[in-house]
Parts: structure tokens; C-alpha cells; sequence
């Protein structure tokens, strides 16, 4: 049976998850119905080495950050085959992520959504979920944020994976209370608002602790 890679490149930035809508020249991805990468499996390497490939051509750069998200049936050119779905994602936290943002075309993730039809958007919402759900138990969520971030961008994220409003001072008591959201003494700069302070995500304290994220119900 065919074998197909599909790849859903996720980030955060301008307050709102975007996904990748473009791909570099000369690229040969398939594109499918929800807007998704797909590349047709055609060596022997392993699902996830062929996968974190196909994220470096599409990105222009190693991608380290991939998940198996769901393995489902489908036909294509009116064939059964097998799509092994993976989420890429890619943190703008440094200047060449931040010239590679320029470069490439993005969309707001949630706007895509709203104009897709009811059965084309089921692997988006379901990436979406995956993200959502493993942020109960891991830092997935950390890495579409940018290396330092502030907590108006992490409470943005939050509320958009879990679509709904958080209160601010809740959520920000919530966030001082883990070990792993550690404040630095780096400010925004060039804001026209009250700069607000950095934080970072310590993955090895969070392993230490093992607690999830955010106990949101």
C-alpha cells in the first residue's frame, strides 16, 4: 500500500497560532484539502526519520519538533493509501526565524478553520486537539512560542487551544506558582504600551516536577 507523510507546520506569532501556507520553489508537495503538506513515502527510512525530511525541505532547516498525530485511511488518485499525519512545530524566537516569518506566507490558524467545510478541516481540529491535549502533560506548547515570551502571548496561546477566555490575574497566579515559566530580568523594548517582562520554559524542571502545564479543566 502507498504510503503518504503529511505535515501540518504550526507557530505563534502576531497573538494567534498560524500555519504554513506556502512551500519553497521548487517543492513537490501535495497539497490536500485542509491545506496540509503531503510527500508520497518512497524509501525504506523509518515514518519519523522520513517525516522530520520532509519538515526540513518544506522549512529550509532541520525541524526537531514533530508528533504523530493520527494514521488514517484515505484515496488518492483513486487509490487506497495510508496517511501517517504529523504536527511540525516551529518556535520565531530568533532573527532568522524571524526573517524566515517575512519570507514565508502564513495564516492564522482559526481563520482557516472558519473557511474550511465541516469535512476538510477535521485534520486541522485534530492536530489542534493533539496540542491541546499534550500540553496537559509536557511543554509542547513552548515550543510554537518564541524562546523568551511574555505571559500575554502565553495566555493568548492558552485560551486559543482552549478556546475560551482565561482571567488574567488567575491565569498569571497559576503561571507563578509552577517552577518552569521562570521570569528574566529582559523586558519588550520598542513597545508603546508598559513593557512587559520576559519568561522562559525550563523543560528540564518541568521533567523534575512532572506536573502538567496548566490544570485547566
Amino acid at each position: 500500500m502507498r504510503v503518504f507523510i503529511e505535515l501540518i507546520p504550526l507557530s505563534f506569532f502576531d497573538r494567534s497560532l498560524q500555519i504554513l501556507i506556502d512551500m519553497p520553489v521548487g517543492a513537490d508537495f501535495r497539497i490536500s484539502a485542509s491545506g496540509c503538506f503531503m510527500k508520497e513515502l518512497t524509501t525504506k527510512d523509518g515514518l519519523q526519520e522520513c517525516a522530520s525530511q520532509q519538515a526540513e525541505r518544506l522549512l529550509g532547516h532541520p525541524c526537531q519538533n514533530i508528533y504523530q498525530v493520527e494514521i488514517r485511511d484515505e484515496v488518492i488518485d483513486h487509490t487506497n493509501v495510508l496517511v501517517v499525519s504529523y504536527l511540525t512545530l516551529f518556535s520565531m524566537g530568533s532573527d532568522s526565524a524571524s526573517v524566515f516569518k517575512q519570507l514565508r506566507k502564513w495564516e492564522p490558524l482559526q481563520k482557516r478553520l472558519d473557511l474550511l467545510p465541516g469535512h476538510e478541516k477535521k485534520e486541522l481540529e485534530k492536530a489542534k486537539k493533539y496540542l491541546r491535549n499534550k500540553s496537559f502533560t509536557s511543554g509542547i506548547c513552548f515550543e510554537v512560542l518564541p524562546l523568551r515570551f511574555t505571559l500575554t502571548q502565553m495566555q493568548n496561546l492558552f485560551e486559543e487551544l482552549w478556546e475560551r477566555k482565561f482571567d488574567k490575574r488567575n491565569f498569571r497566579k497559576k503561571i507563578a506558582r509552577t517552577k518552569y515559566v521562570i521570569p528574566l530580568t529582559e523586558k519588550e523594548y520598542h513597545v508603546s504600551h508598559k513593557p512587559a517582562r520576559y519568561y522562559m520554559f525550563s523543560d528540564e524542571l518541568f521533567s523534575f516536577t512532572y506536573k502538567p502545564v496548566m490544570a485547566f479543566p
